[in-house]
């Protein structure tokens, strides 16, 4: 287990009732609407591209990061849909693909941890560089104890290594960072995630984890 700030806060919410705001996507999509009736306004789709794995049948990509070679990098997500997300964690396998601007593929990896009672779901992107820092949420398969997670890749795709911070039995998942006037990373989440009833928790991590 790896340093980091924590914080956890407890939050109550009333209840907000607003006449208008539930009108506002309805206007929206009206004056959208208008504006194509009454205009030359046609969409053009200039290439379509399938970046598919054949031995896979239900794949989705969850985020795009150009690199600074104009590059392309997606985050893939293979495997069925599920409701929960503990059991999205245990069967959904996540992985990169590297293409060109033409979308022609360079190389891709797999994300997975050296510990193999640790399943690891990549999320997003934090940093490309001199190497690639990605964040995630980590389950080991014997507990089901939740995770966050950073991986760190180098430009080849290898992983060069992989930390896990949180609080044990707690079920803790990440989604959400930003980075503070410090340089840290900030990142905000939930826990227990088979609760229906989560509270917020706070992770600050260090530039360099």
């Amino acid at each position: 287990m790896h340093q980091s700030i924590r914080y956890k806060i407890r939050l109550k919410f009333g209840s907000v009732t607003s006449v208008g705001n539930k009108w506002k996507p309805l206007v929206g999509f009206v004056f959208i609407l208008f504006i194509m009736l009454n205009s030359n306004f046609q969409l053009y789709c200039q290439k379509v591209i399938t970046l598919s794995d054949p031995a896979y049948i239900d794949e989705s990509i969850r985020r795009i990061k150009e690199t600074d070679d104009n590059n392309l990098l997606f985050l893939k997500f293979t495997g069925p849909q599920t409701y929960s997300y503990l059991e999205l964690m245990s069967i959904i396998e996540s992985s990169i693909i590297l293409t060109n601007s033409d979308l022609q593929e360079i190389n891709s990896a797999s994300i997975v941890s050296e510990q193999g009672n640790m399943k690891i779901l990549a999320e997003g992107f934090i940093r490309l560089g001199d190497h690639i820092l990605l964040h995630g949420n980590a389950v080991d398969t014997l507990t089901m104890d939740t995770q966050l997670c950073l991986i760190w890749l180098d430009l080849e795709l290898n992983i060069l290594q992989t930390k896990f911070y949180g609080s044990e039995s707690e079920q803790e998942v990440f989604f959400s960072y930003c980075v503070n006037d410090q340089g840290n990373i900030v990142f905000v989440g939930e826990y227990p995630v088979s609760s229906s009833y989560q509270e917020l928790v706070i992770i600050e991590i260090d530039s360099t984890g």
